[in-house]
């Protein structure tokens, strides 16, 4: 009996390892990450030879972009390849799926429950962001500094919105329409309602050169800016996502002589122009417990960048090596940051 129970093993576990094809690339650890971005415990990156990797709860139908997703008992604890062109730029995941940006301007798209756009598919070019909202709502920025949107079915249609823009970012909290940030080219962040008209005169921030924003849960944003004088403000806690809930106090300051700003799902991270990263917020410790707060305390030196996720903060090093912290979207355990 027990050696017939064996002999079935063995003859599931050949037949599951089928199942995981050559198709399967895990990113190389010895590798570096250019850039990452999350949706909730999914953590997409880019590499820095331009190849795209994500990791989480993947299945067959909420794939986010990889062709053949192992069975969970073969999965490694690593990120999977989606995109090997080699030029990717940025990527860009939400609930529905993601949009990758490549270093020529491309802009390919995959979708989660599709059969169509299952894996990483040509959409359009000339633009350096995207972000899939939905399939009638793909937001772009174009390398002309025009923001807008196309949608899936007419990509070469775009609905502009907005001119002299460096950067967007898209997010919504309590209801299901989005509120969207634009940086103008002169320093001002625009925070806009979903079916707002664009109007240069209102609804700004001034004097903003760089900005992030993350809303992990409907009882937390955090939107972090940095000003021409390099000073870092935020605002942290439970807001209303909109120009006056965003403005109904003042911002808190949280350092000085910054070069750089990211919001990550227990605070701000920031980097000063000697490569210092100090933070704003928790240091991660469970899902219940944030673990110790950090009052703008440097903790890394020789930082070349940080990114940050809903549960995560990844710091990328002078060296090209990297930390990573937070929750681990395999094992569901914390790396923490401490004092």
């Amino acid at each position: 009996m027990k050696t017939t129970f064996i002999s079935i093993l063995v003859f599931l576990m050949i037949l599951l390892s089928g199942c995981q094809t050559a198709n399967t690339v895990y990113f190389d650890e010895s590798e570096s990450i250019k850039q990452a971005d999350s949706f909730w415990y999914t953590t997409a990156i880019v590499s820095n030879s331009g190849n795209c990797y994500v990791k989480g709860d993947l299945t067959d139908s909420i794939n986010y972009g990889v062709k053949d997703v192992p069975p969970s008992l073969l999965m490694k604890n690593g990120f999977i390849r989606l995109y090997d062109k080699g030029d990717a730029a940025n990527i860009n995941i939400t609930s529905v799926g993601g949009c990758i940006t490549t270093e020529s301007n491309d802009v390919y798209i995959f979708l989660n429950k599709s059969v169509e756009n299952a894996v990483p598919t040509y959409l359009c070019s000339g633009y350096t962001q995207a972000y899939l909202w939905d399939d009638t709502h793909i937001y772009l920025l174009s390398d002309k500094g025009e923001f807008g949107y196309t949608s899936l079915n007419n990509p070469n249609s775009f609905t502009k919105i907005a001119h002299n823009i460096k950067k967007f970012r898209i997010s919504s909290k309590e209801s299901t329409d989005p509120t969207i940030f634009v940086l103008s080219e002169n320093d001002k962040l625009y925070i806009l309602d979903y079916n707002e008209e664009f109007n240069e005169s209102e609804h700004y921030i001034d004097n903003v050169i760089e900005f992030d924003l993350l809303v992990p849960h409907t009882k937390l944003s955090i939107l972090s800016i940095l000003t021409k004088e390099h000073d870092a403000f935020c605002r942290f806690g439970d807001y209303p996502l909109n120009y006056e809930g965003i403005n109904e106090r003042n911002f808190e300051k949280i350092g000085e002589n910054i070069s750089s700003v990211t919001s990550y799902g227990k605070g701000v991270a920031m980097i000063d122009k000697q490569g210092r990263a100090s933070l704003y917020g928790y240091g991660f410790k469970s899902n219940s417990e944030s673990g110790q707060f950090f009052h703008s305390e440097v903790v890394f030196e020789n930082v070349k960048a940080v990114f940050g996720g809903d549960y995560y903060l990844i710091v990328i090093m002078s060296d090209d090596t990297y930390l990573y912290f937070g929750r681990d979207s395999y094992t569901n355990e914390y790396t923490r940051i401490t004092h």
